[in-house]
């Protein structure tokens, strides 16, 4: 680094735009100029992160899971600086996302209730990293994604953050959700999504983004939850995989139907559909949620073989994208795997001897 704080370039020059390209030394006597916050408003995106990497604390960066800091890798909360959307540099702590893990489940929480679960582009990082620490994760068989509170799942996108965004954030925001859902999706490992409320917008999209979907129907006086993606209201469409999956899901014409009309739906109709998996009936949410846990353990190891069942999806999953014949060579593949795998043999066993099978997961 220079006298002055200021990064050097490749070609040993200031990066900063206030020294106009020139090294700002001591010489004769000279004062050196020193970077001043003001200069962030016209800083290049370049500056502005590598700003952001000097001035961060060892203690507030976070680390990968590989890293020391696990713990706090774990609470996907962040606590670094990093450029905003209006190109200031600002301290994100919020915790929006939770993780934990038990039994072989993890548990993705999102944690904003008082904002309906909506999510902003730092809760979808969030959510990536939690997406990212339970596909890595050994110990981790199943994966539990829910929302706080006992009014909604998730109710989209920060309509207020995208209202005050330019359309370069809002393209960029919507890519990079596309991508967490991807990732989610093609993880091998069983998603199920625990819909304990209203499950609307790019909520909906999230959930279907899960292999399996439990709704929670409240036995007291609590309101059942509704489905939908009522974006059309908004003058836009559903974004973050919407109209690909909810066709994919309930058919083409009823998936149009749904989003040309914004129409939201019942729990009821979408276990007709197909889209939703089972309804559970339960006096509160923690007791749904309790419910739902024990509903993702039972196909953790010992219960069920989890290196089956994640080949099962991936069969499913990449073969619906191929031609049949190709999805049949895909199948073969992966059952070839399974064929060589400790699980198949103490299943094949098992049978055999007219015992029950303990799977090792392995």
């Amino acid at each position: 680094d220079l006298p002055h704080g200021c990064p050097r370039g490749p070609s040993r020059r200031c990066l900063c735009q206030g020294c106009d390209g020139q090294e700002r030394e001591r010489k004769g006597g000279s004062e050196q100029r020193a970077v001043q916050p003001n200069d962030l408003n016209d800083a290049t995106p370049a500056l502005l992160m590598a700003l952001s990497a000097r001035f961060d604390p060892p203690s507030g960066r976070i680390q990968g899971r590989f890293g020391p800091c696990k713990r706090v890798s774990r609470s996907t909360q962040r606590s670094k600086r990093a450029p905003c959307m209006d190109g200031q540099v600002s301290t994100m702590t919020e915790k929006l996302v939770d993780y934990t893990t038990k039994e072989g489940v993890a548990i993705i929480t999102l944690t904003a209730p008082e904002r309906a679960n909506t999510y902003s582009h730092e809760m979808m990082r969030q959510l990536d990293e939690a997406v990212l620490e339970a596909r890595f994760d050994e110990d981790v068989y199943t994966i539990l994604l829910t929302g706080d509170g006992d009014r909604f799942f998730c109710a989209g996108a920060d309509i207020s953050m995208l209202n005050e965004s330019e359309p370069y954030f809002k393209y960029n925001f919507c890519l990079h959700a596309n991508e967490t859902l991807n990732r989610l999706e093609q993880t091998p490992k069983l998603v199920i999504a625990a819909l304990n409320g209203h499950t609307v917008g790019g909520g909906l999209e999230i959930a279907m983004a899960a292999d399996m979907r439990l709704a929670w129907r409240p036995t007291g006086d609590g309101k059942e939850g509704k489905l939908g993606l009522p974006e059309i209201n908004l003058g836009v469409l559903p974004g973050t995989g919407g109209t690909q999956r909810l066709s994919r899901l309930i058919g083409k014409a009823r998936a149009i139907d749904w989003m040309v009309s914004g129409d939201l739906q019942t729990f009821d109709t979408g276990v007709e559909l197909g889209l939703i998996n089972e309804i559970i009936e339960a006096e509160n949410v923690e007791t749904f949620q309790a419910e739902a846990f024990e509903f993702a353990r039972q196909f953790c190891p010992p219960n069920k073989a989890s290196k089956a069942a994640a080949h099962i999806k991936r069969a499913v999953q990449s073969g619906w994208e191929v031609d049949f014949n190709s999805g049949l060579a895909i199948e073969r593949e992966l059952q070839q795997r399974l064929f060589e795998s400790e699980d198949a043999k103490i299943g094949l066993k098992a049978y055999i001897e007219k015992d029950k099978p303990e799977f090792t997961g392995n």
